[in-house]
């Protein structure tokens, strides 16, 4: 649900001229593409009863040429869009991929540049856009939260984000601020975020209710508070039903991943918690599970991508410093430090193999 439907990279023939003999244009939930001759692109997003919300132009350039796969880049107003294209036997655009490996259907052959030949989507098109059994797919758990397996297929403004997760019914909604860092942070695990794109919080940002924090994910990863009227990515999640499923040590040590001579339990403990209470937690789970010592600590946090679902708080470790504090890490740096041992932090199990 990226922005995809620029990928209507298929107009490329096998030189950029190719374009100015035929347009094309790509479609996907409420948004067209069109390519058009000389490398100018067009994006048009569409309501639900088919007038025109918004257009915008942008420009394209094809790369690899005759190779099996060609790589379409589109910007529009400074955002730089990536697609995969593949022809058919008679070197004209066939199918079009996006990072995720999603495809995007072909719905027109214009005649002409003209801005008036565009056919918006169908009904049936834009209700698989915002179908709830889409969106939700196979959810992924990440911690506390249920994670919707794909983003809305269209950027929306806050207000519409917040309806259109609710629509999805059984609890889901706009995440948290603090859910949605969560979920930037594990964006690897989960997949399907669109890299270095804003996405929308449910929690305002300032006391006259204008704006709302909003995350940004890939390389630029942050929180910035957005005016509730821009258009951003959406994401649902919701909380689990039962307070039981995040404490019991079957889901604490999940299905645990192997590093090196380590096995690290899947999930974080559901909340933070002092240090000797930490060390009793994860003795409670049996089976030579423990606190990691300091530089096993490191080692999670340096392989916290392959690992998964860890936040971006401080995180026990067992090394003791004196009878007062002890070593902690902070997993959205990697900074290590003493704390004291009468204050909280997050807790990753593991043990030896």
């Amino acid at each position: 649900m990226k922005k995809s439907v620029l990928f209507l990279a298929f107009f490329v023939f096998f030189t950029i001229d190719s374009f100015s003999q035929k347009d094309f244009t790509f479609c996907y939930g409420s948004i067209s593409v069109t390519m058009f001759g000389g490398g100018n692109a067009e994006m048009v997003r569409y309501n639900s009863s088919g007038s025109i919300v918004s257009r915008v132009t942008g420009t394209f350039d094809l790369y690899g040429v005759g190779n099996p796969t060609e790589v379409l880049k589109i910007q529009f107003q400074g955002n730089e869009y990536r697609y995969d294209l593949i022809r058919d036997g008679y070197g004209n655009p066939s199918k079009i991929f996006d990072n995720q490996g999603r495809e995007y259907n072909l719905c027109k052959t214009s005649k002409s540049s003209s801005n008036n030949n565009y056919e918006p989507p169908t009904k049936e098109q834009y209700k698989n856009a915002i179908n709830p059994n889409f969106i939700i797919g196979k959810y992924i758990t990440v911690g506390k939260i249920v994670v919707a397996e794909e983003n809305f297929s269209d950027e929306m403004d806050w207000k519409t984000a917040k309806e259109f997760c609710s629509k999805l019914g059984e609890g889901w909604r706009l995440p948290t601020k603090e859910e949605l860092w969560i979920l930037c942070l594990n964006s690897e695990k989960i997949g399907g975020f669109n890299d270095d794109r804003h996405y929308w919080s449910s929690t305002e940002y300032d006391t006259n209710k204008g704006s709302a924090w909003m995350a940004q994910t890939g390389f630029g990863l942050g929180m910035f508070p957005g005016n509730k009227s821009k258009l951003y990515y959406v994401r649902a999640v919701r909380s689990f039903y039962k307070t039981e499923e995040t404490t019991g040590s079957a889901f604490i040590i999940g299905k645990p991943i192997t590093i090196g001579n380590l096995l690290v339990a899947e999930n974080d403990f559901p909340k933070g918690m002092k240090w000797d209470d930490a060390k009793k937690a994860c003795t409670a789970l049996g089976e030579g599970w423990r606190l990691p010592s300091k530089d096993e600590l490191d080692i999670l946090y340096k392989n916290r991508n392959k690992i998964g679902v860890f936040t971006n708080n401080n995180y026990w470790s067992s090394t003791e410093i004196d009878q007062i504090k002890a070593w902690r890490q902070w997993f959205q740096w990697g900074l290590q430090a003493d704390l004291n041992k009468a204050d909280s932090a997050y807790v990753r199990a593991v043990r030896t193999i």
